[in-house]
């Protein structure tokens, strides 16, 4: 009787082994889609497994190991794109867990294995900078005191009440003289510093805006819409776009800064300092 089990025992091991070496549960397919910075699916970005060529976005899919000494690298790449790599996310395998609890304990060697679907972020191609590569600290001896003063308190409120990891543009501050057209042009790049250096946010590359102009010959020179910011927002991948305008003169001049969400077109901060 004693031997029939342990005979029982053997059997129902090596079946079980044969499961999980040729069935489902040693194994996911494990689909990628990709996306850019502001949440929209990206269409025929190839994908890459493990190095082997597994299709094209939105659906990619290929079968992977759940050995959980195994970590699936995917890569993914598209023109106009940063390509990107990662290591699949990982989940437990309820399967395997029941597996191993109830039947065999080698079921827990594949008892974590990879999400069956991975999603991937994709950046416009030069249109990301940390505020490790930010550009140079704009020259304050440029603007008046007041006025610095003005953008220091405009800053550490944008900085204080803009979401954590936003992708952030700043578009554009516009004057209504001409006098103040180098003082306008003074404060986009100092907010762009200022947001970059709290290093709390990605910040759009002016380079990627100017592309955008060029190619969709948006016009700037005036007020800038909400709408439009949303629209040109939404090429460059950013989720939160900054516009502004100076206006008054003399000693009495206002420094108007606002963010938009580009999803939802809602303000997040509507900031103003006099100077």
């Amino acid at each position: 009787m004693m031997k029939r089990k342990v005979l029982f025992v053997k059997v129902i091991s090596i079946v079980m082994i044969l499961i999980l070496f040729n069935g489902c549960v040693s194994s996911t397919m494990m689909m990628v889609a990709a996306i850019d910075p502001s949440g929209m699916q990206i269409v025929g970005a190839s994908v890459t497994i493990d190095g082997q060529m597994a299709g094209v976005t939105p659906i990619a899919g290929k079968k992977v190991s759940n050995f959980v000494g195994k970590n699936t690298r995917i890569a993914v790449a598209k023109e106009g794109y940063n390509p990107a790599t990662k290591n699949a996310e990982k989940e437990m395998k309820g399967a395997n867990l029941a597996l191993g609890l109830l039947l065999n304990v080698f079921a827990f060697l594949w008892i974590s294995g990879p999400k069956a679907q991975q999603i991937v972020t994709l950046t416009p191609t030069g249109a990301m900078s940390s505020s490790s590569t930010q550009s140079v600290q704009p020259d304050r001896t440029r603007g008046s005191e007041g006025f610095n003063k003005a953008i220091d308190l405009i800053c550490g409120d944008l900085v204080a009440k803009l979401p954590r990891n936003s992708v952030i543009a700043v578009l554009e501050i516009t004057s209504n003289t001409r006098e103040n057209r180098e003082n306008a042009a003074f404060a986009c790049d100092e907010i762009e510093y200022q947001l970059g250096d709290a290093g709390k946010f990605k910040i759009v590359d002016r380079n990627a805006l100017d592309r955008i102009r060029e190619e969709q010959n948006f016009q700037m020179s005036g007020e800038v819409s909400d709408s439009t910011a949303v629209s040109v927002g939404n090429m460059l991948g950013a989720n939160i776009v900054i516009t502004g305008s100076i206006t008054g003169s003399g000693n009495t001049q206002r420094l108007t800064v606002k963010a938009l969400d580009v999803k939802t077109a809602q303000i997040l901060v509507n900031a103003r300092e006099q100077f």
